[in-house]
């Protein structure tokens, strides 16, 4: 991990996906996860040769250190190799190169060569306009013009952020590319990174694969605090499982933060915990020596910068004195009561990125999402503030209440941090619990009205698919809600949609009293695919062994009976 520990020698893998055909239930713009059956999972060497793929990580799982690593590496073997941030396409492309310049770039289209562009992240562009990634990718086709066939696309992004029928069918049109024959495939060892999309028969297949960076297994994870010197590694990988974290620590930034508050504290508590003592330790690190900043003003500065990262919906902070200040926001005139000094020594610590071309940005989307929501806490507990605040998160459209698109990264922490606008947000979205944050801190009470609530919607079709990732799932599988999952399950057995969501959290939750209901779903062959597959997942991870083998025999019988 660059500027924040040494190198770890982590090898990473990706994981298949698959496309479903039109005649299939589920939502087509969501990512379906190849986890049944023999599962697969390639590396980077993989990966390099497909000419156009979607890496989809969520925050803090490496996605952004492993581009950049990989860029910097092909450069060095003297291949063409680029690394840009997608929001920089269309308004500063010339500038924009992290990894590779804009000469080297212009060289590459008057040679014959090919060229490795890793392109970071779709969702970052969509912080700033929700036509940001569409307008990027028609920049970016028209640059590279004519020398599409020669160009391998990569491209990375969270799963919320990834449209998976939608954006393909974009990236299909501007970057058309005809892949070889599937034997030629099978000769290279490259085939079965992701089934074709079959929905129409009359499409040629797409050309565009999409994986999963995996996370982080156990033998990693203990790997990775050997590294960083953690003692007692056993005990803390229990922890980690009694406090509902093995979902963070899968994740290499992180599993950085645990291993801080297990060294200094040997225990860890919830993941708001870790992240603020993680804020904690990063902001004590600065050196203020030239100009001293005490620190509740500290606290108070860093949290303005957050809340103006997602008020401007620029990612990048100007670093001051630089020369590139035409990107990002002026640090100085959110802190104007700062010395200069005080600012620059802010911004060089290790919450921030290295500085690229006069700018830096936040290390990790999750911390900067709870900074800002700390900032809005602050004045939404302000009676003088609260309606003017209230006013910009929550805003009537046609008659309804939304929340407002620009500031939904933040409320599932907001959520943590004043009552009042929890019950008013998860009203309208009781999603937005789990799609962040750490929802299970709230009472036990609150947690099981959030998960009625969130399987109603999707039973009903009416939830925006914010609770459905395995990561929104994991918030929520907490064991004391067990009960309540077999009630949704016998109330929505005819319901493959919510079931698929029910499944994936009795294995996440190792819920073994639901395991009954879910094998009986998973032998029955009348029932969705989705709800089998989800069915099935859960009773070999968390059934027991009968179970698992009454699974398996009905599974061989009616294998054996089609045939």
């Amino acid at each position: 991990m660059n500027g924040i520990g040494p190198i770890v020698p982590l090898v990473r893998r990706f994981s298949k996906t698959f496309s479903p055909s039109s005649d299939e239930e589920g939502d087509p713009e969501a990512i379906h996860p190849d986890f049944f059956f023999n599962r697969s999972s390639v590396g980077w060497e993989v990966i390099e040769e497909k000419r156009r793929c979607v890496i989809i990580a969520d925050a803090g799982a490496g996605k952004t250190y492993e581009m950049l690593t990989r860029a910097r590496y092909a450069e060095e073997r003297g291949r063409y190799a680029f690394f840009i941030r997608i929001e920089n396409i269309g308004s500063a492309f010339e500038s924009s190169f992290d990894v590779g310049k804009a000469q080297r770039f212009e060289a590459w289209l008057e040679s014959n060569e090919d060229a490795w562009f890793f392109l970071d992240s779709v969702d970052e562009a969509l912080l700033h306009d929700p036509l940001a990634f569409e307008d990027a990718m028609k920049a970016f086709a028209a640059r590279i013009a004519d020398a599409g066939d020669r160009a391998y696309i990569i491209i990375s992004s969270r799963s919320y952020a990834w449209r998976a029928r939608t954006d393909r069918e974009l990236l299909d049109q501007l970057f058309p590319y005809t892949p070889p024959e599937a034997e030629e495939l099978e000769e290279e060892g490259l085939e079965g990174i992701v089934a074709p999309d079959t929905s129409d028969p009359s499409k040629p297949p797409s050309s565009v694969e999409v994986v999963l960076l995996d996370d982080l297994d156990d033998d990693d994870i203990r790997m990775f605090a050997a590294h960083l010197g953690a003692t007692n590694i056993e005990e803390m990988m229990q922890e980690i499982r009694r406090s509902g974290l093995s979902n963070l620590s899968a994740r290499p930034f992180d599993l950085l933060g645990i291993l801080a508050k297990w060294r200094s504290e040997r225990q860890l508590g919830g993941r708001l915990g870790y992240l603020k003592h993680s804020i904690s330790a990063r902001l004590d690190e600065i050196d203020f020596s030239t100009a001293p900043v005490d620190q509740g003003k500290l606290s108070e500065g860093i949290r303005r910068v957050a809340a103006a990262v997602i008020l401007t919906g620029k990612a990048e902070v100007s670093v001051p004195g630089s020369e590139r200040t035409k990107r990002g926001f002026d640090p100085l005139k959110v802190l104007p009561d700062w010395p200069r000094e005080a600012v620059m020594a802010l911004l060089q610590c290790t919450l921030f990125t290295d500085a690229v071309y006069g700018v830096v940005r936040f290390r990790h989307r999750d911390i900067r999402e709870l900074l800002a929501a700390e900032w809005f806490a602050e004045g939404l507990a302000n009676p003088d503030r609260r309606a003017d605040v209230e006013a910009m998160l929550i805003r009537e459209k046609y008659g309804e209440r939304i929340l407002t698109p620009r500031f939904r990264p933040i409320l599932p922490w907001l959520v943590l941090l004043d009552d009042r606008f929890r019950l008013e947000a998860t009203a309208i979205r009781p999603e937005i619990a789990v799609e962040g944050g750490d929802v299970a801190s709230l009472p036990v009470e609150e947690r099981r009205s959030l998960l009625h609530s969130i399987v109603e919607q999707i039973a009903q079709g009416e939830d925006d698919r914010g609770a459905r990732d395995n990561d929104a799932i994991a918030r929520i599988a907490q064991a004391d809600l067990s009960s309540d999952v077999a009630k949704l399950i016998a109330r929505h057995d005819e319901n493959d949609e919510a079931l698929f969501f029910l499944g994936r959290l009795v294995w996440q939750g190792s819920m073994t009293d639901c395991i009954p209901l879910l094998l009986d779903i998973a032998r029955n062959k009348s029932r969705g695919v989705y709800a089998r597959i989800a069915a099935a997942r859960a009773v070999f991870t968390t059934g027991s062994r009968e179970q698992q083998d009454t699974l398996w025999d009905s599974l061989l019988e009616a294998t054996n009976g089609d045939n």
